[in-house]
C-alpha cells in the first residue's frame, strides 16, 4: 500500500558502482525494490555490503523549531 512520504524509511546501499537512495514503508522490500533502479539486476547483499534504513529526514515544517521547507508547483503529491 501507499505510506505518507514522512513516514517512509530511506533504504541507502550501495549497488553496480552507485550509490542508491530509496524510499520505502516497511523494512521488508516489496516486489519493485528486489530489483536495481540502475542495472535492474536482482538486489544480493553479503553482510557487510547490506542495506541501511534511515529515518525519513523529510518532517512536517510546521511541527519543528527549524526547517528547510521544499514545495512543488504541482501539490505535496508530486513531491514523494
Amino acid at each position: 500500500g501507499h505510506c505518507p512520504l514522512m513516514e517512509r524509511a530511506v533504504i541507502t546501499y550501495r549497488h553496480c558502482g552507485r550509490n542508491i537512495h530509496r524510499f520505502s514503508c516497511s523494512p521488508r522490500a516489496d516486489e519493485s525494490q528486489r530489483s536495481c533502479p540502475v542495472c535492474h539486476h536482482t538486489l544480493a547483499f553479503g553482510l557487510l555490503d547490506a542495506p541501511v534504513a534511515l529515518t525519513c529526514p523529510i518532517r512536517n515544517g510546521h511541527a519543528v523549531p527549524c526547517a528547510f521547507l521544499i514545495g512543488s508547483m504541482h501539490g505535496p503529491a508530486h513531491l514523494g
